[in-house]
């Protein structure tokens, strides 16, 4: 198993992708804590966790809130004695906007928070610990939603494109953290899982073609799954 004797943290692991990629390092031999604004989703992914052998718990947390990821982060470490992998997964879709006129301020300032302003809390809070141990591995989920610029959904198009920027300023200030590494999955692969139940694709976007993809990422022939994004982010 080659995650064997790993803790990782899942934002947003209670359901769709984050559930998927919850159970795919479960059963890779991690160990891992599930906070989620649901707490009811997480508790149940919890124990589909348990039941493969591995410890988990759910935890209630706004990844919002600075506080709350604090709280998240330092329970991690009590509850699973430490914190190898992070994986920045809790996101949410916007209103449609076409034109963006029809967004509201609450769209932009909710979508912005939730899909971006997280990714910085939850890497503030365990990168100072990384730096500290000298190893660890942040995986942060974007969309292809933010370079083709969707535009049926402008705030969540915009926010998703400010987690690839941040991505690529992963290692200014992290110094020392020469262990410290962080990746955002394949932008074709991304926007192509689907939630376990089936959830229909609702971004609208044009079809990418194999020779406008991204250097190094494969032309999907069919939608991925939830578990495959285990194979993705190695």
């Amino acid at each position: 198993m080659r995650l064997a004797g790993k803790v990782a943290i899942v934002t947003g692991g209670g359901s769709g992708i984050g559930r998927g990629i919850v159970l795919a390092m479960a059963r890779e031999g991690a160990d891992v804590a599930i906070p989620d604004i649901q707490a009811l989703n997480a508790e149940k992914v919890a124990e589909e966790v348990k039941a493969l052998g591995r410890k988990a718990f759910a935890l209630k947390t706004d990844v919002t809130s600075s506080a709350d990821v604090k709280a998240m982060v330092d329970r991690t470490r009590e509850g699973l004695g430490k914190i190898d992998i992070l994986v920045n997964n809790a996101g949410m879709a916007s209103p449609p906007g076409l034109p963006f006129t029809n967004n509201t301020e609450e769209d932009w300032d909710r979508s912005f928070a939730v899909n971006t302003k997280s990714v910085f809390l939850t890497s503030k809070a365990v990168v100072p610990y990384f730096i500290e141990r000298k190893a660890g591995r942040i995986i942060n989920i974007a969309s292809i939603a933010g370079p083709l610029s969707a535009p049926t959904m402008p705030p969540y198009s915009v926010a998703k494109q400010g987690v690839i920027t941040f991505h690529a300023h992963r290692g200014q200030g992290a110094g020392a953290a020469q262990d410290h590494r962080e990746r955002r999955l394949p932008r074709r692969a991304l926007d192509r899982l689907l939630a376990e139940a089936g959830r229909p694709h609702r971004h609208h976007q044009p079809r990418l073609r194999g020779d406008d993809a991204a250097p190094g990422v494969r032309e999907a022939r069919r939608r991925h799954r939830p578990d495959e994004v285990r194979a993705d982010a190695r």
